[in-house]
């Protein structure tokens, strides 16, 4: 796995850097006032190209710490509802022209689960239906007395049917996919991460349609803390 991030990563990165470079050389040409606005311009994408790289990183660490184990569950108990608004709010200012992220909840707010681990899933989630869809992206959960219900649906380019069954494979990456950049660790990173919890992750997605991801949790009790 180490050597195909090598491999990725040295790819991947060329690019991002490559447009922090040239940005840096242009910036410097930019010495009047009347030109603040190509200045912001270019550390705006200074900017997008360093969250990407981090990205990509964190990416490997995470997986490469839940294949040591060395990611342990810790339940708390939390609010739902504001765990996804504050996901939510994170995404101000990278979503694309015109594009929202609708949320609606049902059911009780208050859970018992690990928060920074369904945070994480959450956000690959939620970034993969930004990435792929220039269309508005809607969130739903529910709180019943079995158990804890999460979709995140887009209206995206979708997966190729003959492709789904590999979609939690390491660095997998739809075909429909390469021209946008990623490293093909996000879903399985979803997929372990919601083992952790003893969830479920499925999916339905049609190409050209887009995709609904849904989460299961089952509900823990506070003594289970």
């Amino acid at each position: 796995m180490k050597s195909r991030f090598v491999s990725m990563a040295s790819h991947e990165f060329r690019a991002p850097l490559s447009t922090v470079l040239s940005s840096i050389g242009l910036i410097e040409q930019y010495i009047g006032k009347e030109q603040i606005d190509k200045k912001h311009k270019h550390v705006e994408r200074i900017r997008s190209a360093v969250k990407n790289m981090r990205v990509i990183l964190d990416d490997f660490l995470s997986l490469d710490k839940l294949d040591q184990g060395k990611v342990a569950v810790q339940l708390h108990t939390f609010s739902l509802h504001e765990l996804v608004l504050d996901i939510i709010s994170d995404f101000d200012g990278a979503l694309k022209p015109e594009q929202e992220i609708r949320y609606d909840h049902k059911g009780g707010e208050r859970i018992v689960l690990d928060k920074q681990i369904l945070h994480n899933i959450l956000i690959n989630l939620i970034s993969n239906a930004n990435k792929y869809s220039d269309q508005d992206i809607q969130v739903s959960s529910e709180v019943n007395a079995g158990q804890v219900i999460i979709t995140v649906q887009d209206k995206g380019i979708g997966i190729p049917q003959e492709e789904q069954q590999q979609l939690f494979e390491k660095f997998f990456r739809a075909s429909n996919t390469s021209y946008v950049q990623g490293t093909g660790l996000g879903l399985t990173i979803v997929k372990r991460y919601t083992d952790l919890l003893n969830g479920s992750v499925d999916f339905i997605s049609r190409q050209n349609e887009g995709t609904i991801f849904t989460l299961r949790f089952p509900v823990f009790k506070m003594e289970e803390i």
